[in-house]
C-alpha cells in the first residue's frame, strides 16, 4: 500500500529543508585578507569550504586589470517583464551591464590584485552599497575566482534591499556585510554576457544543484574577451 501524498509531500519538505541546512553551511565562507574597505565599499579574500572538495582553485593567477574590466563589462542583467512593469527604470533597458563604468574601473585592479593574492582555497568577494531613501540601501555583492582558463563571477545580490524580510512586520538584523555570497533578499533577475563565445553553459542536474542555484553565476573563458581599455590604477580616497 502506497503512503498517502499528504506523507510522501511532508517528507519531501522535510528532506529539502535539511539539504537547504546543510548546503548553507558548507557555502559559508571566512574573511582572511582585505584588499581595499570603506564604509561603502571593500574587496577580500574569503576562504572557501567548498574549495577543499577538489582541488582547490587556479589560485594565485595574474590576470591584468584589462582584462578584468573586460570580463566585468561583458556581465549583462536580464530583468524579468513584471520586474520591469512594476519598478521601471528610465535609464535603463531590460537588458543592461550588470556594473557601470565607474564600477567597473573601480573594481577591475582590486579584483586583479586579489586573484593575485588568492590561494586555492580562497576566492575574491566584492561589497558595494548605495544609499536608498532614508533608512535603506541598495546592495551588489558577490565573488570572483578560475578554475583553469575559466573564470566565475557570481553576482549574488545585485541592487537588492538593504531592508528586506521574509517575513513583514520583522526587522532584518543580518549584517550583509559579513557575507558578501549570501543574497540577501529574492533575486529574480537573470545574467548573461557578451560576446557570447566567451560564455561556458553550465550543466546542472539533480536536487543539491537546484538548492544551490540562489548564487547566479557566469562562467567565461577569459582569454576569448576581446581586451578593453586597461582600467587606471586606484586613486587613493
Amino acid at each position: 500500500m502506497l503512503p498517502p501524498m499528504a506523507t510522501i509531500t511532508r517528507l519531501l519538505l522535510v528532506v529539502i529543508s535539511l539539504v537547504t541546512a546543510l548546503t548553507a553551511c558548507q557555502r559559508r565562507s571566512f574573511p582572511t585578507v582585505t584588499i581595499y574597505e570603506s564604509p561603502t565599499h571593500f574587496v577580500r579574500l574569503e576562504v572557501d569550504p567548498r574549495a577543499a572538495n577538489g582541488q582547490g582553485y587556479s589560485h594565485p593567477v595574474d590576470i591584468d586589470a584589462g582584462t578584468m574590466a573586460s570580463v566585468l563589462s561583458g556581465v549583462l542583467v536580464q530583468e524579468p517583464p513584471r520586474y520591469r512593469e512594476w519598478f521601471p527604470k528610465s535609464d535603463e533597458t531590460s537588458r543592461h551591464r550588470a556594473f557601470s563604468e565607474a564600477e567597473v574601473q573601480f573594481l577591475a585592479p582590486l579584483l586583479s590584485k586579489g586573484l593575485q593574492k588568492a590561494t586555492p582555497e580562497e576566492i575574491v568577494t566584492f561589497y558595494q552599497t548605495v544609499r536608498d531613501g532614508a533608512v535603506s540601501r541598495r546592495v551588489t555583492s558577490g565573488g570572483v575566482f578560475i578554475r583553469g582558463d575559466l573564470m566565475h563571477v557570481v553576482l549574488s545580490n545585485y541592487r537588492a534591499s538593504s531592508t528586506y524580510s521574509a517575513d513583514v512586520g520583522t526587522p532584518d538584523l543580518q549584517d550583509d556585510r559579513l557575507a558578501p555570497m549570501k543574497p540577501i533578499a529574492p533575486q529574480t533577475e537573470q545574467l548573461d554576457f557578451v560576446p557570447a563565445r566567451a560564455l561556458v553553459q553550465l550543466e546542472r542536474s539533480g536536487i543539491l544543484t537546484w538548492l544551490e542555484r540562489h548564487s547566479r553565476e557566469v562562467v567565461i573563458r577569459f582569454r576569448d574577451v576581446p581586451q578593453a581599455i586597461p582600467a587606471p590604477p586606484l586613486q587613493p580616497q
